[in-house]
């Protein structure tokens, strides 16, 4: 599900001219569920652009599904 977020977000995103990267930053963080452990993850740092974000998402999502694997 985040991941399916996360590439909508981004297609928005590159679809949208002069976004501004931190309003995009901002509001991709607020559409979060609220209590999620990525949400956490990304509390840490202000946004500054959307690529760090995507990074982060991305790599939450690889080990996740890493974790999921290692369970079957």
């Amino acid at each position: 599900m985040l991941q399916k977020y996360a590439e909508r977000y981004w297609q928005l995103f590159n679809e949208i001219p002069r976004v501004d990267q931190y309003w995009a930053a901002r509001n991709f963080k607020n559409g979060l569920e609220t209590g999620s452990k990525i949400l956490d993850e990304l509390a840490i740092w202000a946004p500054h652009g959307m690529n760090e974000p995507m990074r982060t998402i991305q790599q939450f999502c690889t080990y996740e599904e890493f974790l999921a694997e290692r369970e079957l």
